[in-house]
């Protein structure tokens, strides 16, 4: 658990360079919301399909 939540940032920002289309607040920060039983906004998203996004953001970014 502590390597993953150490290098979430970093994986964010690796999906942002690639060109992962997450979704935007007006100010442009990546927006985040509620997921599962959090207490906080802690998920980065990208609309409905966020799964499918990652996964099309890394082949393209394999290709």
């Amino acid at each position: 658990m502590r390597i993953v939540t150490e290098g979430a940032a970093r994986g964010i920002e690796d999906l942002q360079r690639y060109g992962m289309p997450f979704a935007r607040e007006q100010d442009e920060r990546i927006s985040q919301r509620f997921f599962g039983a959090h207490t906080y906004r802690r998920t980065a998203y990208a609309g409905d399909y966020t799964g499918l996004e990652i996964q099309r953001t890394l082949i393209n970014r394999a290709a």
